[in-house]
């Protein structure tokens, strides 16, 4: 079922429409503000006059880069799995041997 999801983003209200449940929505948009809040401060120390859409490039590649991060780590652990397998069937191959 589509759901509104409403957004304050530099004291604006933005609405967008979801079809994931209303708590995970609120879950994303509270991370999304959160970065922002956050991009914001850092950056309003370096440079005061900065741009919101300065600010959303620099959050959307922070995330980006995290989700990146987080794809490398997943390669690195299903072949841990993966190697944790092969031995485990290779050791109850050659009990049963």
């Amino acid at each position: 079922m589509e759901q509104i999801l409403t957004i304050e983003l530099f004291g604006q209200s933005y609405k967008f429409k979801t079809k994931i449940d209303k708590q995970d929505a609120k879950q994303v948009a509270d991370l999304l503000l959160e970065h922002v809040h956050k991009t914001e401060k850092q950056q309003s120390v370096k440079s005061p006059q900065i741009n919101k859409l300065a600010i959303m490039i620099i959050v959307a590649l922070n995330i980006a880069n995290k989700n990146v991060e987080i794809q490398k780590e997943n390669v690195v652990l299903l072949n841990k799995i993966s190697k944790g397998y092969e031995k485990l069937i290779s050791d109850l191959d050659s009990v049963l041997q």
